[in-house]
């Protein structure tokens, strides 16, 4: 699978899952009659709280925004300068979840160009930690939502770094159960 159709995958199964959970959300305001205008403001895009360097773009955006922009998370993927492989040259890459935490590592052989978690939820202010054969060689800078609604906290990076082979490469997020994992091999 490309770069391009994976980040589209990404952003995709996001939406989903947050449409979800905000369709559940809205059942239950629906069922305990509750349409204050405080509720009717919730409903409204929360502004993405967003910052990136040259190598990193990293932030949270609410479920309502990426409803109303379903091509947001991609991007800002794109962002960080996606490396795309020679077309005679097949990317291998891994993208998994383990509950709300997902990894996603590109690259080919033991290089990867592009290392990327989100976390889908609210749990107030959460950092991400990359961690390499069990001990965390990062931890990002802290990410706060800018609402009080459903969102994607992201962090996504371009090492373009070369690993052992069978390095383990996890992210965590700071009050989310979820530890993705990947493995880096020839």
């Amino acid at each position: 699978m490309n770069n391009a159709l994976r980040r589209s995958v990404m952003a995709i199964i996001a939406v989903v899952l947050l449409l979800f959970s905000g369709l559940a959300a809205t059942a239950t305001a629906a069922s305990q009659n509750t349409t204050s205008p405080a509720n009717a403001a919730s409903s409204r895009p929360d502004k993405p709280v967003e910052r990136h360097t040259s190598t990193t773009v990293y932030g949270w955006v609410s479920q309502n925004y990426l409803a109303a922009h379903p091509q947001y998370l991609r991007s800002q993927a794109a962002k960080v300068g996606a490396t795309v492989a020679p077309s005679a040259v097949t990317p291998q890459s891994a993208f998994t979840c383990d509950g709300p935490v997902c990894i996603d590592v590109q690259g080919s052989g033991l290089k990867v160009n592009q290392w990327n978690t989100t976390a889908t939820g609210n749990v107030g202010c959460s950092e991400a930690s990359y961690i390499r054969n069990g001990a965390t060689v990062f931890v990002s800078d802290s990410i706060c939502p800018s609402g009080s609604g459903s969102g994607v906290y992201y962090y996504y990076t371009n090492p373009n770094t070369t690993y052992p082979n069978n390095t383990k490469l996890c992210n965590v997020w700071e009050w989310f159960v979820g530890y993705p994992c990947a493995n880096v091999h020839r």
